[in-house]
């Protein structure tokens, strides 16, 4: 019902307010028309407040003062106090990075009219009809739409703070150096849609990861804690969070979806110093190819806004599979009936949204797909399984299965054929959302689910494969890993290539949000006394291997090395050397895997083996050294 403009709005604008914007859009009657553009003017206005808080902690002059509304931000905080916020940063006549968008913009454009007056008849508007506009009637809602005109002045005031709305929103999950170059796995997070991990190179890295920034012309600016990246349970995803009430030992955060979440800690100290005005969020930063984020942005916004007026990215439902989307609705609903499949679909995996990017689409067809349409789609078989006999002396499968149908029939098709040659009682689709188990059932949960939902279906050289034998199960995808091996040995929280078919195997229980997944298999192969499984991500061929060696380890020699050698090590030092006993050898991150240690930890024991010629290092792989191989060969022969 409403215009084309809050639909360019859903692709264009930072995240909140593209999918306030989003809720405009999908509105049916007059009473949520109303309500939604009552509440995108206030989600505008905590943005913007966020955007001129964190400008204003950049100041150039730190003798200015902050002005009470910024000093007095405390307790519950409300549309008016945002505003307050704004109003007066924008009449403060003090250099900061974002002034001209506030102090120009935010005033008067150049017909007179004026974004404070707009946004203060909205905030009016909703303190003379209460909160609860949805519960009038159609008549009355009709008639404030017409007469008052909410829609048309927040069109205006979102046109006139366009610029501040042009400064692109991302965070960097994570940054590393290496090789002499900065590069940050970065989250963009512009437009309604979840964002897709983006693999940038800097000339310098920032200060704070999973912390929220805008890019400006010469830098970046950060706005957390005023703004955090954080779960969204009711979506089964990540979103982001305003600051909602500030206290003295716990800060409130709640979502554009009411979702809430409390912090406390260095969170607490910063939102001090903002408001305060000791903390400054200005940093210097930009590509490596000397084009800053802002001018990558506005190209990038560019193409979208092309895109959006000349194609058309409707959801193909009838190119889906209706057996599996009967079935994957009715994990959800089991009273849906098939008429309804759509609305459930739309509800908990799109936020109701209609129309959606090129690469949704297709994560909803690889997803729920007939056969036909997946070949079309993927160009390559999805995944292929192969078991041998005896391992490498045997050449040919004993079986191999090789399947083109959706990702839901593909993994129940891969969990059939590992029961079958690896013997894991009981492991079907329909039981797959059982988190606890044995070690075999945890190891392939988490590694099948690792496989689907991180796979690079864009990649077309080859299918993901699950290869079994004797001794060893080895899962393999196109796609690197887009986090460290420190990071899949730790856990944490990472975004995945594939947001809609991750969000969809949550939504159903069969993965978790807390970046666990591999952890587990570490965790459960430790507890079974195996050895450590071994991660290969190779950035040059773009793919990723997890080995799953089923082997038990040898004797514990913990007794043994504190014995027989010349120099002191504790238990953990010797619970490395006994790891160290299996041929081969190990990497850092498969003897931490091991040892249930941070990699951190590990490496510090490593450091001490390795001086005191305990143990050798090529590459990223530790071995023992020749002479200690030699105790150990003859103790195994007494």
């Amino acid at each position: 019902m409403a215009s084309g403009f809050f639909l360019q709005g859903t692709r264009v604008y930072p995240q909140p307010v593209a999918r306030a914007c989003g809720r405009i859009c999908r509105a049916k009657n007059s009473p949520e028309i109303l309500d939604a553009t009552i509440r995108s003017a206030e989600i505008l206005t905590r943005y913007i407040a966020a955007l001129a808080i964190s400008s204003l902690s950049a100041r150039a002059d730190k003798s200015v003062k902050v002005p009470d509304p910024v000093k007095d931000l405390a307790g519950d905080l409300s549309f008016g106090h945002f505003l307050s916020v704004v109003q007066s940063i924008a009449a403060l006549d003090v250099e900061h990075p974002l002034k001209p968008l506030f102090s120009g913009d935010f005033r008067k454009d150049t017909k007179g009219t004026n974004a404070d007056k707009l946004l203060t008849d909205l905030l009016n508007l909703r303190n003379r009809e209460g909160h609860d506009l949805m519960s009038l009637s159609e008549a009355k809602a009709g008639t404030i739409l017409k007469s008052q005109q909410p829609l048309q002045k927040l069109e205006a005031v979102l046109t006139l703070l366009d610029r501040a709305l042009c400064l692109p929103l991302f965070l960097f999950e994570e940054q590393d150096y290496s090789e002499g170059r900065f590069t940050a796995r970065r989250l963009l997070l512009m437009g309604e849609a979840e964002p897709i991990p983006q693999e940038v190179e800097l000339k310098a890295g920032l200060n704070h990861k999973n912390s929220l920034y805008v890019g400006i012309r010469d830098g970046a600016l950060c706005i957390d804690p005023m703004l955090i990246w954080e779960v969204a349970e009711s979506r089964y995803c990540y979103g982001l969070h305003f600051i909602h009430s500030i206290g003295d030992k716990n800060l409130k955060f709640v979502s554009v979806d009411k979702d809430e979440t409390i912090a406390n800690g260095d969170r607490i100290k910063i939102i001090s110093e903002l408001t305060d005005g000791t903390c400054s969020t200005h940093e210097e930063i930009k590509p490596s190819s000397g084009i800053d984020f802002l001018k990558e942005w506005l190209k990038e916004r560019s193409a979208r806004e092309k895109a959006l007026a000349q194609v058309s990215c409707d959801i193909p439902w009838d190119s889906f599979d209706k057996k599996t989307l009967g079935w994957y609705v009715n994990r959800i609903d089991s009273s849906a009936a098939e008429e309804q499949y759509p609305s459930v679909i739309l509800k908990e995996l799109l936020d109701g949204r209609l129309h959606l990017s090129p690469e949704e689409v297709h994560q909803l067809v690889l997803l729920f797909g007939n056969e036909d349409t997946v070949r079309e789609q993927a160009r390559r078989t999805i995944v292929d399984c192969r078991a041998r006999s005896d391992g490498k002396s045997e050449k040919r499968w004993i079986e191999r299965k090789e399947t083109s149908e959706n990702i839901l029939e593909c993994l129940r098709a891969a969990i059939s054929f590992i029961g079958r040659h690896v013997g894991i009682d009981g492991i079907t689709l329909d039981g797959l959302d059982a988190t606890s188990g044995s070690a075999d059932y945890i190891a392939i949960r988490e590694g099948l689910i690792n496989l689907f939902i991180h796979q690079d279906y864009s990649d077309e050289r080859a299918p993901s494969q699950v290869e079994i034998s004797t001794d060893q199960t080895i899962l393999f995808n196109p796609g690197r890993s887009l986090v460290s091996n420190r990071s899949l040995i730790e856990g944490g929280t990472s975004q995945s290539r594939n947001p809609i078919i991750g969000r969809a195997l949550r939504r159903i229980g069969f993965a978790e949000l807390a970046g666990s997944g591999l952890r587990e298999v570490h965790r459960s192969w430790r507890e079974a006394g195996r050895r450590p499984p071994r991660i290969e991500s190779n950035k040059s061929a773009n793919t990723f291997t997890l080995t799953l060696d089923w082997r038990e380890l040898s004797v514990d020699f913990d007794q043994f090395w504190k014995d027989k050698l010349g120099v002191k090590v504790n238990s953990e030092q010797a619970a490395i050397l006994s790891l160290l006993t299996e041929s081969g050898g190990f990497s850092a991150e498969e003897i931490a895997s091991n040892q249930g240690l941070r990699l951190s930890d590990i490496e510090e024991h490593l450091v001490y083996l390795v001086r005191q010629e305990l143990i050798e290092q090529t590459k990223n792989n530790y071995q023992l050294k020749d002479h200690l191989r030699k105790l150990v060969s003859e103790e195994n022969s007494k």
